[in-house]
């Protein structure tokens, strides 16, 4: 992970970007629109997500080993979510893939697409931890 301070020309604000092994930038400007700018609620908002997310995760596994689609759906569309909500499109687009998967009932290669998602979710666990933290 690698961590750039930029600032622009025109404006005074300097922007944190966290880039995460697949190239993607977060920005904890566009973190926190999520949470209507409070920084303090984002924060809180991140915690949950990080205690939870393992649980989600183990419920996408539980649902592609028992070969359970409608668990599938249920489970990676809610990951989605969460996902969105801190702007990572990688790992929400491989969450949909799941959740297509569990709602044509065809299950063919999900666990490979499991797996580039538990890669994933472990880059944006990273980047997450240091936007709250604050660490250059």
């Amino acid at each position: 992970m690698i961590t750039i301070t930029t600032s622009d020309d025109n404006a005074t604000e300097r922007k944190e970007k966290i880039i995460n092994k697949k190239g993607e930038v977060l920005t904890i400007e566009e973190a926190l629109i999520c949470v209507g700018g409070n920084r303090e609620f984002f924060k809180q908002v991140v915690a949950v997500f990080l205690k939870e997310y393992p649980k989600m995760m183990s419920k996408i596994s539980a649902a592609i080993t028992t070969e359970n689609a409608t668990m599938l759906d249920r489970s990676a569309h809610k990951l989605k979510g969460s996902i969105y909500n801190f702007g990572s499109h990688s790992a929400g687009e491989i969450a949909f893939q799941l959740e297509e998967m569990g709602k044509s009932g065809d299950l063919t290669g999900a666990e490979k697409v499991f797996f580039a998602l538990v890669e994933e979710m472990e880059s944006l666990y990273h980047a997450l931890k240091h936007l709250v933290e604050g660490k250059s």
